[in-house]
């Protein structure tokens, strides 16, 4: 589904007139622990890359996040929600929001 909408949806630049969408950003929410192959749909979306540059920010929730897979999912950063109390969810939240920022100023 993620590569069906990135070939309909995101708009190439068009010289002369549109901009187009410049990096899309694909949050997955996960623990780190997927219960499908992802290995295989990474790889695609690795090579259809090629074709626009995009950005796949993995953010692990709950209280047993598998770190490594949670790092080779993304395609790109990944974050970690700490969910053990408000203030760790809000720095989080805070911290993945401050490297989104700079890409959505420029919308």
């Amino acid at each position: 589904m993620l590569r069906e909408s990135l070939d309909q949806d995101v708009r190439p630049a068009i010289r002369g007139k549109e901009k187009g969408d410049w990096k899309p950003l694909v949050f997955i929410l996960t623990d780190g622990e997927p219960t499908d192959d992802w290995h295989t749909p990474r790889q695609e979306i690795l090579e259809r890359q090629q074709r626009k540059v995009l950005n796949v920010i993995t953010v692990g929730c709950g209280p047993h996040i598998n770190e490594q897979n949670l790092k080779a999912i993304a395609i790109g950063p990944s974050f970690r929600m700490d969910n053990s109390d408000r203030k760790g969810a809000r720095s989080s939240s805070r911290l993945i929001l401050r490297w989104a920022s700079p890409g959505l100023l420029l919308m």
